[in-house]
C-alpha cells in the first residue's frame, strides 16, 4: 500500500526516533522527495500571493494519488519556470489542484508554498531523516493559517457575482480562466477599438468555442442543441401488387443430321 505524500508526512510525524526515520525511508517516493525541495530549498520560490486561497475541500476518499501525478506540473507556480503562464492562470490552477487532491496533500501544498512543512516536520529534521536530500542554506518560511482554508466552511458569506462584469481588456487565455474561476455569465472588456456591446458577443462567441483559443471545459452560454431532422413516415398502401410473369429462357438444341 502506498500512502499519499502528505498523509506520509503526517502518519510519520506521529512516530519518534528510529521508528521515525525507518518508516519514512520506508515510504520515500520521488514524489515525495520532490514536494520537499519545493517546501524547504530556497532555489524554489513560488510566483502565487501569500495566504491560503479560498477552496472546496474535496470530499471524495482514495484521492491520495492524484498529486503524485500533479508533482510534474508544479513548476508552472515557480518563479523562472512558468513565466509563461498568467499570474491568473497560475492562481486558477493552485485552487484547481487544492480542490483535486486529499486533505493532506492540499494542507501540504499551501505549507509549502509558504516555504515550510506541516505536521510539525522542520529542515534540521528532514536532513536527519533524508541525509542529503535539502542543502545546509534552507530557511523555513512561517506555517500558514489552514483555518482560513475554505470561506463556506467558515459561514462566509457567498460572494455575490453579477452578471456583467466591467474589466480592463483582457487576453483571451485570461478571460477564459477569470471565467471559469469566478462563474460569470458574461464578461465585458472596453479595449477602445469596440463598443461594449461588440466585444461582450466576441467574448461570448470565445466561450462558446466558435473563435480560436482556449476556452473552458463548460461553456458560458451553451450552443441550442441542433434539431434532429423530421421523417416523415411511410405509408403501405393496401393490397398485393400482382406479380409479373417470370419469362423463362428459350433454349435452342440443335438437331444431329
Amino acid at each position: 500500500m502506498r500512502y499519499g505524500i502528505g498523509e506520509t508526512l503526517e502518519l510519520g510525524s506521529k512516530l519518534e526516533g528510529e521508528a521515525q526515520i525507518e518508516f519514512m525511508r520506508k515510504n520515500w517516493t520521488q514524489a515525495l522527495g520532490k514536494m520537499i525541495e519545493y517546501a524547504l530549498e530556497p532555489e524554489w520560490q513560488w510566483d502565487l500571493p501569500p495566504g491560503t486561497p479560498p477552496y472546496k475541500e474535496n470530499p471524495f476518499m482514495d484521492q491520495e494519488s492524484n498529486l503524485y501525478s500533479d508533482t510534474r506540473r508544479m513548476y508552472i507556480f515557480m518563479k523562472g519556470q512558468g513565466d509563461h503562464v498568467s499570474p491568473l492562470k497560475k492562481e486558477v490552477n493552485f485552487v484547481q489542484m487544492l480542490e483535486n487532491v486529499s486533505k493532506q496533500d492540499a494542507i501540504l501544498l499551501i505549507h509549502a508554498k509558504e516555504k515550510t512543512l506541516p505536521y510539525g516536520w522542520t529542515a534540521d529534521r528532514i536532513r536527519e531523516v533524508y541525509p542529503g536530500l535539502i542543502s545546509l542554506d534552507t530557511k523555513e518560511g512561517a506555517a500558514p493559517d489552514i483555518t482560513a482554508m475554505s470561506a463556506e466552511a467558515l459561514g462566509a458569506p457567498k460572494e455575490v457575482v453579477p452578471d456583467v462584469v466591467a474589466i480592463p481588456a483582457m487576453s483571451d487565455d485570461d478571460l477564459a480562466a477569470l471565467a471559469l474561476a469566478k462563474d460569470t455569465p458574461v464578461i465585458v472588456a472596453t479595449t477602445g477599438d469596440e463598443t461594449p456591446e461588440e466585444e461582450a458577443a466576441r467574448i461570448a462567441a470565445f466561450m462558446n468555442g466558435e473563435l480560436g483559443g482556449n476556452a473552458p471545459e463548460t461553456p458560458l452560454a451553451p450552443k441550442p442543441a441542433a434539431k434532429k431532422p423530421v421523417t416523415k413516415p411511410t405509408t403501405k398502401k393496401s393490397g398485393t401488387a400482382a406479380k409479373k410473369p417470370v419469362k423463362k429462357p428459350v433454349v435452342k438444341t440443335a438437331k444431329a443430321g
